[in-house]
């Protein structure tokens, strides 16, 4: 139950990077999801996508129970770019 939250969590980021971004969209892989010492999921980009990372403010929710996983993200571009 926590991977499929946590590819949720990939899945809703990536599609709503992708209405910002049409020509600098980021792939799948270069989306991490990895969680603050509070368990609190937050969004990291690697890889080709990094430069995203000041370009682009998100965040993510994820909630599971036993059978289901969903995840809502938000992307906001960063006006200081």
């Amino acid at each position: 139950m926590h991977f499929a939250g946590t590819f949720a969590a990939k899945e809703a980021l990536y599609k709503a990077a992708s209405e910002l971004l049409h020509e600098k969209r980021p792939s799948m892989a270069d989306i991490e999801i990895v969680h603050a010492r509070s368990g609190a999921p937050q969004v990291r980009f690697k890889g080709s996508a990094a430069k995203l990372t000041g370009m682009l403010h998100a965040s993510v929710s994820i909630s599971h129970t036993s059978d289901y996983a969903l995840a809502v993200a938000i992307c906001a571009r960063n006006h200081d770019q």
